[in-house]
């Protein structure tokens, strides 16, 4: 038998148990009688500018 199958998980699941849960919510509601496809658009200009920020902090 193989002993790197014989792990004790029991420390690394307390801390799993006792964590508090990450959620990310999306709070940003279309405006009335915006079109769709305008307001996904703004999500992309927003996800590259939040890119070209990370990469100006240094961040790769």
């Amino acid at each position: 038998m193989n002993d790197n199958f014989d792990w004790d998980m029991s420390e690394a699941y307390k801390r799993y148990v006792n964590s508090k849960p990450s959620t990310v919510q999306n709070e940003r509601i279309r405006p009335d009688g915006q079109d769709i496809f305008e307001w996904l658009l703004e999500d992309k200009e927003l996800i590259h500018q939040t890119d070209k920020d990370i990469r100006a902090a240094g961040f790769v």
